[in-house]
């Protein structure tokens, strides 16, 4: 089945009519309230293609892509009401949805950018980008004012060597590996991630630089206790990081690192930052945050610096090691430097 535009075999305008009742399920064969009770009207497909730009609903309306194929998107599309693939989506094209709320139960693959405009939720059950990576996604959803509203990811994210960006809060909801391929694609979250009920997150950029500005791993909504990553990796370029806690490894590898949050901090495992780093704040690495178990150890490969004078480093592993490669306030003096707890210390002398 195609549809959008004028041309297609359901218009635009056949489509309003059909979202009056609240949901239009295309795909499905049968037509009355929908297995989850709402009433609407549902069209058979054995696959749907969205040829045009497309227009559908109203704000309370629903529009379900479910054939017993795939949706392939070669246009864009958008409904002030809520938007759900139920097929995997295939990218025909550069491609822009718009929507209250936009679900994806299966997979999104194609070479093409995708852009993702949801005003509540944005959630993604399938990977995206895992047999054909994306030319490029920015996502948008769950604003930071809305405590149950987020960017939702349950798979890997890839693209090749293009940016993925995430404008929102953003819940794992299993462990995640994000990917801009080997070149010089950035990876970029403008606000928080939250573990879910504890999952890991790895993100590669290649060459491009990683920036996430929100914390990581110790969120704590409204009826719900704090959750921590069990582990992060972080590979690229340059590296922008905030506030960190896992109950795990934290790796982080750039060509220059910015700390510009307060703590990273681990329970029990290892804490390593590979490459120059530049203290953007006062900067606290714990290896033994929950104080038992088994203590991790703390690395740094090289240089540590303040980014302005009168920052401080603290360092506390237990009886985990700690070691510094690389000169610490060489460039820039910090204010101080702290060894709070360790079992052994190894440190540059020249």
């Amino acid at each position: 089945m195609t549809i959008g535009g004028t041309s297609g075999i359901l218009n635009n305008s056949e489509i309003g009519r059909f979202t009056t009742s609240n949901r239009i399920r295309i795909g499905t064969a049968t037509t009355g309230p929908t297995s989850d009770g709402m009433v609407g009207s549902s069209i058979s497909a054995t696959s749907i293609t969205v040829s045009e730009a497309l227009t559908i609903g109203n704000s309370d309306s629903t529009f379900v892509f479910d054939s017993s194929g795939t949706t392939t998107l070669s246009a864009n599309t958008s409904s002030s009401g809520h938007i759900r693939f139920d097929d995997a989506v295939n990218l025909n094209a550069a491609v822009t949805v718009s929507g209250r709320t936009i679900w994806f139960s299966s997979t999104v693959d194609g070479g093409h950018a995708l852009v993702l405009n949801a005003d509540l939720d944005l959630v993604f059950l399938g990977a995206v980008g895992g047999t054909t990576p994306l030319s490029s996604l920015s996502a948008t959803g769950g604003p930071t004012s809305h405590s149950f509203s987020h960017i939702s990811l349950h798979g890997n994210v890839s693209t090749n060597n293009g940016n993925v960006t995430f404008t929102g809060a953003v819940i794992l909801n299993g462990d995640v590996t994000v990917s801009s391929g080997d070149g010089a694609g950035n990876i970029s979250f403008s606000s928080w991630v939250n573990a879910g009920f504890g999952h890991s997150l790895t993100l590669d950029a290649g060459s491009g630089s990683v920036t996430v500005s929100g914390a990581m791993g110790n969120i704590k909504e409204p009826g719900s206790s704090v959750t921590k990553l069990t582990s992060l990796t972080v590979s690229g370029g340059q590296i922008d990081l905030n506030t960190v806690a896992t109950t795990g490894n934290i790796d982080i590898t750039g060509t220059n690192i910015d700390l510009k949050g307060g703590t990273y901090s681990s329970d029990d495992g290892n804490i390593a930052f590979r490459g120059p780093v530049d203290l953007h704040a006062n900067v606290t690495v714990n290896s033994d945050a929950n104080s038992a178990g088994a203590d991790g150890n703390i690395t740094f490969t090289s240089t540590v610096n303040g980014n302005a004078s009168g920052r401080t480093l603290s360092l506390k592993a237990d009886t985990g090691a700690v070691e510094l490669k690389g000169d610490v306030g060489g460039t820039t003096k910090l204010a101080s430097f702290t060894v709070a707890e360790a079992g052994q210390v190894g440190l540059k002398i020249e």
